[in-house]
């Protein structure tokens, strides 16, 4: 297994225009522009990246291990192109269990003056390599999705307000409720509709038929939401199909517009937000 968590998203995916509705003050940086020539905001707020947070790290050699990152986002600190009228404390923790699994634990903390809107997601890759260490190409490994729902976007990959059952959207291309092989589906679709067991997880599997190999990655009721991404984008050609990003999320794509109906919450002063996500590997 190679995994990347590369970034906590402070309002994941896109926002149309770079502004929000729900919170007029508020302006994200135009750092994408789209073939129907708009420009929008990818990956929310340039300040709440991990690459910029500072590390925490506690060993005792046992379950209680983690490694913390933490950060606290404001208007000073937002990054270049942004006006963030707000103060919130971000956290990620990282931890493995005894029985190999690692929790992750993200939390948000109002410590501001004022309401402020929050939606957030992790930007996961995940991959499977072979026995000399080379990536896997994803058409060959099988996939299960817990989204049931598609989000569906215009071609600017805004949702359009629409949201279609996966059996019916593009004739059932993006049904994975059954676990089948990728081949040569091409993703880059929010998901909703969450299939939730009952101890409260959503979970992706991703299964090499080769090895035997299953990689299962389970999001809680606090991400409602998710997107799948194949990779076909990247600027590093050498991970091109192979590997997916699977992005939990507590909203969908321009929640900050989209309000309630997309997932945006209102953390009021010193409320705090929680979501946990859990990834393990299974042989055999």
């Amino acid at each position: 297994l190679a995994g990347w968590f590369n970034s906590f998203l402070l309002y994941p995916n896109r926002t149309e225009g770079g502004r929000s509705s729900a919170a007029p003050g508020l302006q994200l940086p135009l750092n994408e522009e789209m073939v129907d020539g708009r420009r929008n905001n990818l990956h929310g707020v340039p300040g709440a990246y991990m690459e910029v947070w500072s590390p925490e790290t506690h060993h005792t050699y046992d379950a209680n291990s983690y490694v913390r990152f933490t950060t606290e986002v404001n208007n000073k600190n937002a990054g270049e192109g942004t006006i963030f009228p707000y103060s919130l404390n971000l956290s990620v923790t990282y931890r493995f269990g005894e029985d190999g699994r690692l929790k992750i634990n993200v939390t948000a903390t109002n410590v501001g003056q004022d309401n402020a809107p929050f939606a957030a997601g992790l930007h996961t890759y995940l991959a499977l390599r072979d026995g000399r260490g080379r990536l896997k190409p994803i058409d060959d490994l099988e996939l299960k999705l817990p989204g049931r729902k598609v989000v569906v976007t215009d071609k600017g990959m805004i949702p359009t307000g629409a949201i279609e059952r996966v059996e019916r959207f593009e004739n059932g291309r993006y049904d994975f409720g059954q676990r089948r092989p990728i081949e040569d589906t091409q993703f880059d679709h929010g998901f909703t509709g969450m299939e939730f067991d009952g101890d409260g997880w959503a979970t992706t599997e991703i299964y090499d038929p080769k090895t035997k190999v299953t990689v299962l990655y389970r999001q809680d009721r606090s991400f409602p939401y998710g997107q799948i991404f194949s990779g076909e984008a990247l600027p590093d050609e050498g991970r091109h199909r192979r590997v997916l990003a699977v992005e939990p999320m507590s909203g969908s794509a321009n929640a900050l517009n989209r309000g309630k109906e997309g997932g945006l919450l209102w953390l009021q002063p010193g409320q705090i937000w929680q979501g946990n996500l859990e990834l393990m590997v299974k042989r055999g």
